[in-house]
């Protein structure tokens, strides 16, 4: 049986989806930074309590503008953000 996520946790993975997406649209020399920083970004704050609400909110916001940043085409290497 299919696990149920409330809505806060389908934002935190729909938003650590489009990272990986958007890591994996880099360039070939690049990519492997992209894809590891976006993984120790979410690993860093693996510890916030799934009760903590507000921190969690203000962690999506900040990831999605994050995101945003990282879909820029013009920025290539993690070095450069």
């Amino acid at each position: 049986m299919a696990t149920r996520h409330s809505g806060l946790q389908l934002q935190v993975i729909k938003l650590y989806r489009q990272s990986l997406v958007a890591a994996k649209a880099k360039p070939p020399q690049y990519r492997d930074n992209w894809i590891r920083f976006v993984r120790s970004e979410f690993a860093k704050n693996r510890s916030v309590s799934p009760k903590d609400f507000n921190t969690i909110e203000y962690l999506v916001r900040w990831g999605n503008s994050r995101l945003n940043t990282l879909k820029n085409p013009s920025i290539q290497n993690i070095s450069s953000m």
